[in-house]
């Protein structure tokens, strides 16, 4: 994959909690400058509440991101 020097990234990412049997999942996708899919994420989570879903979601975006070396990105 060819993203060229300087490329710009966007994370679209987001979690749920399903409060009935206590359930919580986060994923996203990261997409280049032109909106060209590059990566998506998804992950279970450990019970929790719906702001740390969120967080954790912008968490393991990020994560993926600097793994795969995109490093200016927009959340």
């Amino acid at each position: 994959m060819n993203l060229g020097h300087g490329s710009k990234f966007k994370i679209n990412c987001d979690g749920a909690v399903r409060v009935s049997d206590v359930r919580s999942a986060c994923g996203g996708e990261v997409r280049d400058f032109q909106g060209h899919f590059i990566m998506g994420y998804a992950c279970s989570l450990d019970p929790c509440d719906v702001n740390k879903v969120e967080n954790m979601a912008i968490f393991h975006g990020l994560k993926q991101a600097y793994e795969h070396g995109l490093w200016e990105l927009f959340i």
